[in-house]
């Protein structure tokens, strides 16, 4: 198989971290982010769109209620 994948998909590298469900947090997310997309064109509108995400979850979901996380992935 020479390491390939029998589905035909490439494996793509991915991060992943947990946040506390607080709105100092989004700032955090945004960082994280905007650290792993440095340099890249997409950067700035990555960081807007996990802003949005990161308050609509601590809005509309428990991750805003006590103990709650957001995780960025």
């Amino acid at each position: 198989m020479n390491g390939a994948d029998p589905g035909g998909a490439l494996a793509m590298p991915s991060w992943a971290r947990a946040f506390p469900g607080t709105p100092r947090q989004a700032g955090a997310a945004r960082r994280f982010v905007a650290s792993l997309l440095d340099g890249s064109p997409l950067c700035d509108d990555a960081v807007v769109v996990v802003s949005e995400l990161f308050t609509n979850a601590l809005l509309h979901t428990n991750s805003g209620k006590p103990g709650g996380l957001v995780v960025v992935q």
